[in-house]
């Protein structure tokens, strides 16, 4: 993984962090919604790829990595 990559991680964690710490929210419930936005996101932009999913018995899921986003 190169550096640049590895920084775009730690601030996007350290952003999460910090906004747990502003809000007094756990970080659990902000990922869960990231995820959650995630998964909305993809069935909006991809309708067709999503209801292929859904009739296959697919499930779409998103998990941001709590360690380093």
């Amino acid at each position: 993984m190169d550096t640049q990559t590895l920084s775009a991680r730690t601030e996007f964690a350290a952003a999460i962090n910090q906004i747990c710490a502003e809000r007094g929210i756990s970080t659990e419930i902000v990922l869960n919604a990231i995820n959650g936005a995630l998964v909305a996101s993809f069935k909006k932009d991809y309708p067709e790829q999503a209801l292929k999913f859904e009739e296959d018995e697919l499930i779409v899921s998103a998990d941001v990595d709590s360690d380093n986003g």
